[in-house]
């Protein structure tokens, strides 16, 4: 895993944080009332709603990526247990733990299915550059004091 940074008060540059908000907003507008002053008592409905729902790029919910099993709800309290619960502690930490590594596998393909679909995606867009030799371009900065010192690319001809 690699940490990024994102440029402040430039939400383009974090897209993933942008589109889950954008999520959560259009969640919350039908849940507010008309006066919208009360969003902040639907907040953890909704956040449990969007942890509980199945996320197109995993094929799971986030909560059965955590926990291993989906998130009971009350209905599930007032309808009783599901069939299929273990019968002692040990069969529970077991059945945990194949759920967790089977999901984990399955979640890693879906996660690469779908960035191939982005790829594929941008690449119907993306157009070649060319650049005239001598023209000015930036470039990734090669010398690691260049990048500690916050200027991580460097402008110079091309050849």
């Amino acid at each position: 895993m690699t940490k990024i940074r994102t440029t402040a008060y430039q939400p383009s540059t974090n897209g993933g944080i942008e589109r889950f908000h954008g999520t959560v907003h259009a969640m919350l507008a039908k849940w507010i009332q008309a006066n919208q002053r009360d969003w902040d008592e639907k907040l953890p409905a909704v956040a449990f709603a969007y942890r509980a729902s199945e996320h197109e790029s995993t094929g799971f919910s986030p909560y059965f990526l955590m926990h291993g099993r989906e998130a009971r709800i009350p209905a599930d309290i007032a309808y009783g247990p599901t069939p299929n619960e273990p019968a002692t502690e040990s069969d529970f930490v077991a059945d945990q733990q194949a759920a967790l590594r089977s999901a984990f596998d399955l979640a890693q393909q879906q996660l690469s299915k779908a960035s191939c679909r982005r790829m594929h995606a941008y690449d119907l867009r993306a157009r070649p550059q060319a650049f005239a030799v001598g023209s000015w371009v930036w470039f990734p900065a090669a010398d690691k004091d260049d990048i500690a010192s916050g200027s991580a690319f460097t402008k110079a001809p091309s050849k």
